[in-house]
């Protein structure tokens, strides 16, 4: 797997999402924070001793879940972008703003297409979660865009000094 795709990936999403404000725990509006594997920690409240609920909302997580390499097609990997929102008020309104954000991405991916020497391929494939694949409740909303990308075999990526190149 290259790492740098997932970099590449962060780094478009922070810039193109920057400007989109959504609801945090806090009630305040923020852009949605990009994290690579998996959200950060809990902190836990000072007070109460117990985690924080719902700190790192809204998010997109960007996770790579499997790959393969052929001889004569290069490698193929997998990204999942999970997107969590928070919405404290109507059900309704969650759904919408888990689907604003996946719109959003899903534009920004098809828009630029080549990340580094990976270039995304169809099918682009995305989901809204329903209640029984919820793993949140409300005010929780989840989501995911589910992508499919194809680069270079692995020994293409390394520079002739033996460092890991594009």
């Amino acid at each position: 797997m290259s790492f740098n795709l997932l970099l590449e990936i962060k780094s478009a999403l922070v810039d193109g999402l920057d400007d989109m404000r959504l609801c945090s725990a806090a009630g305040l509006l923020v852009p949605p924070a990009v994290y690579i594997s998996s959200l950060p920690p809990k902190r836990k409240d000072r007070v109460a001793g117990t985690p924080v609920q719902g700190e790192h909302f809204p998010f997109v997580v960007l996770r790579f879940t499997d790959g393969e390499d052929t001889e004569a097609e290069g490698s193929v990997l997998y990204v999942r972008l999970i997107c969590g929102v928070y919405a404290p008020e109507e059900f309704e309104d969650g759904e919408m703003d888990v689907f604003l954000l996946i719109s959003r991405i899903r534009r920004l991916l098809l828009t630029k297409r080549t990340f580094g020497s990976f270039s995304l391929e169809f099918p682009l494939t995305y989901q809204v979660g329903d209640d029984e694949e919820r793993s949140q409740p409300h005010p929780f909303h989840l989501g995911a865009v589910a992508t499919k990308w194809r680069g270079p075999h692995p020994e293409f990526l390394f520079n002739q000094g033996g460092e890991l190149g594009g």
